[in-house]
């Protein structure tokens, strides 16, 4: 089903909207209403957050790591739950899940949990309300990021002189620098993007990285090709030649 069938079906009285000959201001202003799908910026950084977690556990079976998967924390409830972009769960292992049912799943909650803000209204208002969400529901750890304004928030539980863990949330107020207490990576926040540290110190491939070194790639193998494409056009003239001169190509 695209875009339009699923607004259509979730929006029954406003399927006008995308069936009348609107212009471009009436249909976005309109559209707006709705909840939206991501944007690609805050897609690549889903995808990017996702991707981290995946590397950073990928010889371990007892971490499962899922990105836009629906995580439903209480039994008999549906209509309790949240989609993450980016969660990470330790002592759960790797396999598919069609939802991430906690209480099939020894009951244990992700303990981190990465978010990636839009650039809607609705989205802003619905990331503000998230912290408590999390907090309630058992996260340790919980990183929203704004690509579009460049901010960095999170909050995570602290220890308690028990060594137990707190039951509110504390807002980090210094985030660049920030080490994750529970995955020990370190974020790095400049005037134009988010950089995050592996717990060795080297840095994960951001998003802007990923393209540049895709279009190099792609570049070297174009290259490549016109090489290969100029030497097999250069050998067929002088085979040509050869052949115009008597000679026979193949015993040279």
């Amino acid at each position: 089903m695209d875009n339009i069938s699923i607004y259509q079906a979730l929006q029954p009285e406003r399927a006008r909207i995308f069936s009348e000959d609107l212009d471009d201001a009436q249909y976005f202003a309109e559209l707006e209403a709705f909840p939206s799908p991501a944007n690609t910026l805050q897609t690549a950084w889903s995808d990017f957050f996702r991707n981290a977690l995946a590397a950073m556990v990928a010889e371990r079976t007892d971490v499962f790591v899922a990105g836009n998967l629906r995580w439903y924390p209480v039994e008999k409830q549906p209509d309790i739950f949240q989609t993450p972009d980016a969660m990470l769960v330790a002592g759960r292992p790797k396999a598919e899940r069609k939802y991430y049912k906690q209480w099939r799943e020894a009951n244990t909650a992700p303990q981190v949990v990465f978010e990636v803000i839009g650039n809607t209204t609705e989205n802003i208002a619905d990331a503000l309300a998230k912290p408590e969400w999390y907090c309630r529901y058992g996260v340790q750890e919980l990183y929203q990021y704004d690509p579009i304004r460049n901010v960095l928030n999170a909050w995570f539980r602290a220890r308690n002189e028990d060594g137990t863990l707190a039951q509110h949330f504390t807002h980090v107020q210094n985030i660049n620098g920030w080490r994750s207490p529970f995955l020990g990576i370190t974020f790095l926040l400049n005037a134009t993007t988010l950089t995050i540290l592996r717990p060795d110190g080297k840095t994960f491939e951001g998003y802007m990285d990923a393209i540049r070194r895709a279009d190099a790639e792609e570049k070297l193998r174009e290259e490549a090709q016109m090489r290969a494409r100029l030497l097999q056009e250069q050998n067929q003239r002088m085979a040509s030649k050869l052949r115009e001169l008597g000679f026979s190509p193949d015993d040279i």
